[in-house]
């Protein structure tokens, strides 16, 4: 488990790779400009969450999205208030590389 502190990020798109496990969720905080989140796995399913949890949780049990092996999802953020600070991710199974595209979407 480890915090991705993506914040300094100020030139977009920003593409990042980085590994995280199966036993509890790594956090990725997310810079203030960016408002579009691409994440996925190549052949691993991974579960992504935001509401309530906190870095090192395990969140394959429940409120969370699952990205299929494979795939990105996309994410649009909220603005204002209503904005995501940050995300956590997590692996179905072993240790993965997770591909993160952050994005300024006008």
């Amino acid at each position: 488990m480890t915090i991705q502190d993506l914040q300094s990020l100020n030139v977009y798109p920003a593409f990042k790779t980085f590994t995280v496990g199966d036993a509890a969720c790594d956090e990725i905080k997310l810079p203030s400009a960016c408002n579009q989140v691409s994440i996925g796995c190549d052949g691993t399913k991974i579960y992504l969450a935001q509401n309530g949890y906190s870095e090192g949780d395990d969140i394959d049990t429940n409120d969370n999205a699952f990205i299929p092996a494979s795939n990105f999802l996309i994410i649009r953020l909220g603005k204002g208030k209503n904005r995501s600070n940050s995300l956590f991710v997590q692996s179905s199974s072993g240790n993965v590389k997770v591909h993160v595209i952050l994005e300024e979407v006008q």
